[in-house]
């Protein structure tokens, strides 16, 4: 995958086994997780399938999660690359700012949660 080797694990995941793999972690995050795994269960869905490719650093090179919602099947596949390469990033301009999208401790919670319907699930 991109020219590295990989490992390529799958498996299918039910949000109730997600939420109790997180139990032990610290209530911010458990909290946070929660909020994205109630974003599933409000989409109707119960179940995930999810791919995941791991390269030999022992990185995520692709992530793959399917199931199917009240409104039919969805299918993500977000592809990592170029780890460990210089990045340039520039604001946006003034007009092209919304809401901070922060959770209640601060964080960006733009890009964790699922897209609803018709949405990109990007801020």
């Amino acid at each position: 995958m991109e020219g590295e080797k990989t490992a390529h694990h799958k498996g299918t995941v039910t949000l109730d086994q997600m939420r109790e793999s997180y139990q032990d972690e610290d209530a911010a995050t458990r909290k946070r997780r929660d909020k994205n795994l109630s974003m599933y269960e409000g989409l109707a869905v119960d179940k995930l399938a999810v791919d995941l490719w791991i390269d030999q650093g022992d990185r995520t090179r692709r992530f793959r999660t399917r199931g199917a919602a009240d409104k039919g099947r969805f299918d993500l596949t977000m592809t990592f690359f170029d780890y460990d390469k210089p990045v340039t990033v520039r604001a946006p301009a003034a007009k092209d700012v919304g809401g901070s999208g922060a959770d209640d401790e601060g964080r960006d919670q733009r890009l964790s949660a699922p897209a609803g319907p018709g949405k990109s699930g990007f801020a």
